[in-house]
């Protein structure tokens, strides 16, 4: 009889899911579909929504959304600008500030569609939604630092 499974015996690390999917994109070639955290890419991709990622095919260009080997975790923001040696620089949506410059080994590849819990599919990088999403995400940005004082300022006042 074999011994019962054990999750975190058999779990990867945070490392050996970064080396895993970045094994997937770039040694293999294959997509990745992984599930998103965070709410830096609000309102177009959310906490929990599943994306899939594709190794770059093109050069990133400004709108397109990737995915980032940045230090010891995993970004995925949209493309805002990029120098002609290459170096990438990011945001995300939601995010007044822009990412430090990436260089082009750091870019595993491109978030080509966004797997939503209501069970809609769509695509993040088609250049009219790209670019809309560089030109407002600021404002998406300030909107939702409003929402979250406010609802920090509420918790206070409750508290």
């Amino acid at each position: 009889m074999a011994p019962p499974f054990n999750r975190e015996a058999h779990a990867l690390t945070d490392v050996e899911q970064i080396e895993l999917i970045a094994a997937l994109l770039n040694d293999k070639g294959q997509p990745v579909k992984i599930p998103l955290r965070g709410g830096s890419m609000r309102p177009w991709i959310l906490s929990g929504d599943v994306i899939c990622v594709e190794p770059l095919k093109q050069t990133p260009r400004p709108g397109m959304v990737v995915m980032v080997l940045f230090k010891d975790y995993l970004l995925v923001h949209r493309v805002i600008r990029v120098s002609r040696t290459g170096w990438v620089c990011t945001r995300g949506d939601a995010s007044l500030r822009a990412d430090p410059w990436h260089p082009p080994h750091e870019i595993l590849g491109e978030v080509t569609q966004v797997g939503h819990r209501t069970g809609l599919t769509f695509g993040v990088s088609q250049p009219l939604v790209g670019r809309l999403a560089v030109q407002w995400s600021p404002f998406f940005g300030l909107g939702f630092a409003a929402v979250d004082l406010v609802r920090w300022v509420r918790r206070r006042l409750t508290a």
